[in-house]
């Protein structure tokens, strides 16, 4: 096991957010043996540097497939898992391992529009959601709580784990207050920071994923509730369950559910299931063509964001680009998002191109979408 190499990783995508980054040293790219976070950190560090070392070709190639290959063993395995056991799952992990896990999911967010690329751009905003539904499910005025991995007890103490980071950036993308939250790792923070142009479609998506082992939920009489695991498998420092009050404050926790105070009837909520779905929303529909949506729509708008970011331009449509996402990720008229169309319209893509068609699509939609 690579020990305490994530601190290595996360200095050096914190250089790599401020463009100072010098080319990673084997060790941190890819790490013998690595934890489930460590893995991820690996992931985002080969992403960043294809763009900071100008990487072309083969080696490029090999860092883009690992990526898109990683968010596959995400979604086979379990949120934040890469394994089929235990101990290759950090579902919910608590500070500082969900600082850990918000250096790679803002790094992919932020790398994968400036790269242009529509396939990793994609994947990062459809985990980022996936990482809100759980937030929003286990939320509380003080922060996210919610039981996993990586909670790590002091001896003599009470079991009070708290998920700072998880917590900070869950408020500012989904808009829930802050007042009462831990401070986040500012280097996360900073790299979240930038990649608000994604908030709307992270909103948007937002699903439960599926999780290596399920959390049930039960809501208490007076306000708060209690949170569990599934069942006790072996884990790295197993949080078994959770109890909190109205305020988010953790009344009880522990490693096992062999003292859990359940209540004597079902829980009111089972998450990461294979039959799990976020609270009042549907699933998503998968027709052969959507119909075009509705320019007002935040769905839509979230939509013609996500596809204008994947196209791959020049310097100055790139940065008119900017301006243009700017825009979208505001309340808009029919008629201006038919101005941003008339924009995309007039870049510099040529027929020519295998992105043509896509961009050609992009404005014809945005052309025709009504309220």
């Amino acid at each position: 096991m690579a020990a305490g190499i994530e601190h290595e990783q996360a200095d050096w995508l914190r250089l790599a957010y401020a463009g100072t980054a010098a080319e990673p040293p084997a060790r941190i790219v890819d790490p013998g043996r690595p934890t489930p976070n460590q893995r991820a950190l690996s992931v985002a560090i080969g992403v960043a540097w294809c763009r900071l070392g100008r990487l072309r070709g083969a080696t490029a190639d090999g860092y883009q497939a690992r990526a898109v290959a990683f968010y596959g063993t995400l979604a086979a395995c379990g949120h934040q898992a890469v394994t089929s056991a235990g101990y290759g799952d950090e579902q919910g992990a608590p500070a500082p391992h969900d600082a850990l896990w918000w250096y790679w999911r803002a790094t992919m967010l932020r790398e994968a529009r400036l790269q242009g690329s529509s396939s990793l751009y994609v994947l990062a905003i459809q985990e980022a959601a996936e990482e809100i539904a759980l937030c929003r499910a286990f939320w509380t005025p003080a922060g996210v709580r919610m039981p996993g991995s990586r909670a790590k007890q002091s001896p003599g103490l009470p079991f009070r784990p708290h998920w700072s980071t998880c917590s900070w950036a869950y408020a500012l993308i989904d808009g829930a207050p802050m007042a009462d939250l831990d401070k986040p790792d500012p280097g996360p923070a900073a790299i979240l920071n930038d990649c608000r142009l994604a908030f709307l479609a992270i909103r948007a998506k937002a699903r439960f994923p599926k999780l290596h082992i399920p959390v049930r939920k039960w809501e208490l009489p007076y306000g708060g509730f209690l949170a569990a695991l599934d069942h006790d498998e072996s884990m790295n420092d197993r949080l078994s369950w959770v109890s909190v009050d109205v305020r988010g404050a953790i009344m009880g926790a522990s490693d096992t559910l062999g003292d859990l105070p359940a209540p004597d009837r079902a829980p009111d909520l089972v998450v990461g299931g294979e039959s799990s779905a976020a609270p009042g929303l549907p699933p998503d529909p998968e027709p052969a063509r959507p119909p075009r949506p509705a320019a007002g729509d935040a769905v839509a708008r979230a939509d013609f964001a996500q596809r204008l970011a994947a196209l791959r331009l020049g310097k100055r449509d790139q940065d008119a680009r900017i301006e243009l996402l700017r825009q979208l990720d505001g309340e808009m008229t029919p008629d201006q998002v038919r101005a941003v169309a008339d924009r995309i319209a007039g870049f510099g893509i040529g027929d020519g191109q295998a992105q043509a068609p896509a961009w050609r699509r992009l404005v014809d939609d945005m052309r025709a979408a009504r309220q």
